[in-house]
């Protein structure tokens, strides 16, 4: 994927699940290519918010694919978004962790 294809992409999911999880304070949600073993395009999305687990609403979590892949279309994107939202005190609690090991 080139640079400005995967800037596209990126505005169009950070844009399009900001706007479905209206409310959730989303610190960062970062956007990067990668290949399947089928050879296959597919993009990381990782959306970290400030909150706890029940910020998210599933019902809009498990959906957000539905909505985000008409737009990527839109912008020529054909990539296949995998989404996960992690909460910022979880990325914290890592970084404590590692560095006690």
């Amino acid at each position: 994927m080139n640079a400005q294809a995967l800037e596209q992409a990126t505005k169009v999911i950070d844009e399009t699940i900001r706007a479905r999880c209206d409310g959730v304070p989303f610190v960062e949600i970062t956007v990067t290519p990668d290949i399947d073993e089928d050879g296959e395009e597919f993009l990381w999305v990782k959306a970290i918010y400030d909150g706890d687990p029940t910020s998210i609403d599933t019902r809009k979590s498990v959906t957000m694919v539905r909505h985000i892949r008409p737009k990527l279309d839109e912008v020529d994107v054909t990539a296949f978004p995998v989404i996960s939202y992690v909460a910022q005190s979880d990325l914290e609690g890592l970084g404590a962790q590692e560095e006690r090991v």
